[in-house]
This record gives structure tokens, sequence and C-alpha cells, in this order.
């Protein structure tokens, strides 16, 4: 289970499941992406956590030590370095 963490008013958001932290970390991406979105207008203030897993074994959820996977800032300047990368490619 993850969840963003909205770090101006130090609270998580509602969390949402994904499989893999990679999976988490796409969805999270297709949202700094997204220029309508709260994250990408105030990247600064985004981060993507890890908050528990699921156990499939026992149907529930298993706590953990929260654990960083990304923050919106860092996805920005991901999009910017790709976007500058095509430009040099086809330009």
């Amino acid at each position: 289970m993850y969840a963003v963490k909205d770090v101006k008013i130090s609270a998580f958001l509602k969390p949402f499941p994904a499989e893999h932290d990679g999976l988490a970390e796409r969805s999270f991406d297709n949202a700094v992406e997204d220029p309508q979105s709260p994250l990408s207008e105030f990247p600064e203030d985004f981060q993507l956590w890890k908050i528990s897993i699921f156990n499939d074994e026992t149907g529930n959820f298993d706590k953990i030590e929260h654990v960083l996977i990304t923050d919106a800032m860092s996805c920005k300047l991901r999009h910017t370095r790709r976007d500058q990368l095509k430009e040099v490619k086809n330009g």
C-alpha cells in the first residue's frame, strides 16, 4: 500500500494499492506529469511512500516502517532530462 505525502501540511493523502514499487512510482510519475495535478504544480511539496504490505496469506496489511520511494521534484527532473534528450535526438 502506498500514499502520497504532502510535506507542506505534513499529512498523507488517500492510500492506494500497487503490486510493486515500480507500479506505484509509475502512477505517481503520471500524476506529476499531468499539468492539472497539484503534484505537477507544486512538486516540492509531494513524496511517494510505501506505508504497508498486503499479506495475501492472512488477508491483512502488515505494518512496516514507512519507506520513501521518490518525490515529485525528482520526477520533474527526470522528465526535463528525458525531454532534453528527445530534443537532441530530433534536433
